[in-house]
């Protein structure tokens, strides 16, 4: 298994770690959903429904890479293109206004979220807009207005035509407010390739530009593992230097985690973006440290965040200061909220622009975050608030005591069963909580 588990390691290193700093990146494969063929090019492109003519020069795309995909509007007076290239994809993500570009379909983020395993999650840039109102008909489905508004006082109000929905005040003053909140959301990518990400070598795949602290945490604990692993294996299944290549790199991101992906004002982990939200290399120095960017705060605390305290890369310090978050009935504990009805550890926090707690990856509880999070508490010294918090979820799960089929996700407020039937790792984390916390 021992090289098997090396050429894992170093796969990440090779094919996710655009900026070089041996802290990987989430991302996209390269596949005919996430960009153009060899033949033309090779390069990312996405969908977009949009009111205006985006073949028009006025928006600032190469029009050469803009292609009228379905002309016959929608419901808002939309048409569908396609738009190619990495330098009309920033371009979009500059000029977006929100109320004309009704969605935008990204295959290599899609891809990079399902690499992560967190669908959805906030710090993806998952946020329901205007876009959501008009396919549900729901006002109040206008999170980003909502964050615009408190961010730098957009107005929000709606005003309804028909079942279409737009904002009232739909100035250029105003709409500028709404596009600089939405920059805090969007999501920049690079092209990995071989000879140092030189144009002329070989794509290997796309990475997020945002170094995720989840990521991090788990490399930290490969290295460890295969720190243990080379000590036990043969010379010659492990090469020389091994032992100290792995340990000097859990060092560096223990080191770098707790240096770049803590943020001091809010106290917890984040993700850091190493883009500015214009596009702008955002590399800074920090106690000796060359971190890749600042923590992304914006887009809220999520379980990501306790992620370093898991895999048990957390100082004391800060851990101290994360489950201080954790157990605040106003952000996760929301078995102490909600009482004899709620479920603790939502998958976004309950202060977060983007939570509601029926959405997939930004309310609903998942069973391995949830475990996750218990075993943090665990870890570091706060086994009592593990404990309730896991005999909460017995006693508080709809189903869970009962002879109903382990499900999916849950409601963090109702403790309502949500999602697919049977599912494997809630039933696993299910045993392992049980095990480990049930008094």
């Amino acid at each position: 298994m021992y090289p098997k588990l090396v050429a894992y390691h170093n796969w990440w290193l090779n094919n996710r770690d655009h900026n070089g700093n041996t802290i990987p990146e989430y991302g996209a494969a390269v596949d005919p959903a996430h960009n153009t063929s060899k033949a033309e090019g090779n390069e990312i492109y996405v969908r977009a429904w949009s009111a205006d003519d985006l073949t028009n020069s006025t928006w600032g795309f190469n029009t050469a890479k803009v292609e009228l995909l379905k002309d016959e509007p929608n419901a808002a007076g939309q048409s569908r293109y396609k738009i190619i290239s990495m330098d009309n994809y920033n371009t979009l993500l500059d000029n977006k206004k929100g109320f004309d570009v009704g969605a935008v379909s990204n295959g290599a983020k899609t891809a990079t979220s399902w690499e992560s395993g967190m669908d959805h999650a906030a710090r993806f840039g998952e946020i329901y807009d205007l876009s959501r109102v008009n396919s549900t008909g729901d006002p109040e489905m206008d999170q980003l207005g909502r964050y615009a508004n408190k961010k730098n006082g957009f107005d929000n109000d709606l005003t309804q035509n028909g079942k279409i929905y737009a904002y009232t005040d739909s100035s250029d003053e105003n709409l500028a407010k709404l596009l600089d909140a939405r920059l805090d959301w969007e999501v920049r990518f690079a092209e990995n390739r071989t000879n140092d990400n030189s144009p002329t070598g070989t794509l290997l795949g796309f990475s997020m530009l945002q170094e995720s602290v989840d990521q991090a945490s788990y490399m930290y604990s490969d290295n460890t593992y295969l720190v243990q692993m080379a000590k036990l294996v043969s010379l010659g299944i492990a090469a020389e230097g091994d032992v100290k290549r792995f340990t000097d790199h859990a060092t560096f991101i223990k080191d770098y985690i707790n240096t770049c992906m803590f943020d001091e004002g809010t106290n917890f982990f984040y993700d850091i973006r190493m883009v500015d939200k214009h596009g702008q290399d955002s590399a800074y120095e920090k106690n000796g440290i060359m971190c890749a960017g600042k923590p992304l705060v914006e887009r809220g605390q999520a379980p990501d965040g306790w992620s370093p305290l898991f895999n048990g890369a957390a100082t004391q310090e800060y851990a101290d200061r994360v489950m201080d978050v954790m157990l605040d009935a106003d952000k996760f504990d929301a078995s102490t909220k909600y009482q004899a009805k709620g479920i603790s550890f939502p998958t976004a926090s309950m202060d977060n622009p983007a939570y509601e707690a029926n959405i997939y990856w930004r309310g609903r509880v998942w069973l391995d975050q949830f475990y996750f999070g218990v075993s943090s508490l665990d870890k570091y010294g706060r086994a009592d608030d593990a404990v309730r918090i896991a005999n909460d979820l017995f006693n508080n799960a709809e189903g869970m005591t009962g002879t109903g089929a382990i499900r999916e996700n849950y409601n963090p407020e109702t403790g309502a069963v949500q999602g697919a039937t049977n599912f494997s790792w809630s039933a696993a984390h299910t045993f392992m909580i049980y095990r480990d916390y049930f008094k």
